[in-house]
């Protein structure tokens, strides 16, 4: 019950602000372009996820589960990718393309999708057993290391250009790189439990 509703609520939520986004008239192209993405993004997670949920289990979806379990790892990776690109073009005059931030947090995305998609044929970090059970082997949060590191870089680019940012800036960033942290830990004490992690 509390996954379904968490799983609802984001659902809902992605929705809302995708709409949000696109109904704003006031916000430039390159921002209302980057939280259409965030929002869709987090919306085909959320989906993705319930559809794992609710076929989970039964053999007979078995390469559903696996296809849309393989689809939410890579939709909830993007959020702190793209995140590294909005801080460098925050209060900025143009939007640059990037910098050594964000190229090496593209690498290492690279490197994250990379080992997403050898477990899908070597079961390294997770498998489906034959009755459609996930088990996440000991080895899993060494996949989600590159994403760590691209967190620690988004918090290193907003340390680095403090000061040019914005008071409203500064606590949007703030928040923005804590909360995917907060929510890893809390996937890591509760497996079971769904998050935006």
């Amino acid at each position: 019950l509390m996954n379904y509703t968490i799983l609802v609520a984001g659902i809902t939520a992605s929705l809302l602000g995708m709409l949000l986004m696109l109904s704003i008239r006031f916000f430039g192209h390159w921002y209302k372009s980057f939280f259409v993405t965030i929002f869709a993004s987090i919306l085909v997670y959320m989906t993705s996820k319930l559809a794992v949920h609710m076929s989970a289990g039964n053999p007979d979806m078995y390469y559903l589960t696996k296809a849309t379990q393989y689809i939410s790892l890579i939709a909830v990776s993007l959020p702190s990718l793209m995140l590294a690109f909005l801080i460098i073009n925050t209060n900025s005059k143009t939007h640059v393309k990037g910098n050594c931030f964000t190229r090496l947090a593209i690498v290492l995305w690279n490197i994250y999708v990379l080992l997403l998609s050898i477990t899908q044929f070597v079961p390294v970090f997770y498998y489906f057993t034959s009755d459609n059970q996930l088990v996440i082997t000991k080895y899993y949060y060494l996949m989600l290391l590159p994403l760590l590191i691209i967190m620690i870089i988004d918090i290193g680019g907003v340390i680095k250009r403090w000061k040019v940012l914005s008071r409203r800036h500064k606590i949007a960033f703030s928040v923005y790189c804590l909360a995917p942290l907060a929510a890893s830990l809390l996937r890591v004490l509760y497996p079971n439990i769904y998050s935006i992690a």
